[in-house]
């Protein structure tokens, strides 16, 4: 059963940048987990942390993408180096 639908108007919900930083996690920092793989954990994050729909904070979003994807070093490099 379908709970939620998202529509991104490609950069309304997930902009470019967004999608170029799951790139580099999933290149620069050898995560060793494919990208399509991250961009799914991405949008796990994106919607459990109430980020989408303003109830979330940035912050809440990168704590759980860290958590489910096991970069937990990501969080050390801080917020700046993230939006990058």
């Amino acid at each position: 059963m379908t709970h939620c639908v998202i529509f991104d108007f490609d950069g309304v919900v997930a902009e470019q940048g967004f999608r170029r930083a799951l790139t580099e996690v999933s290149t620069v920092q050898g995560s060793g987990i494919a990208q399509q793989e991250l961009a799914r954990l991405g949008m796990r994050a994106l919607l459990k942390s109430g980020y989408v729909v303003g109830s979330g904070s940035e912050q809440h979003f990168w704590e759980l993408f860290c958590e489910f994807s096991g970069q937990a070093a990501l969080l050390q490099s801080g917020p700046e180096a993230l939006r990058r």
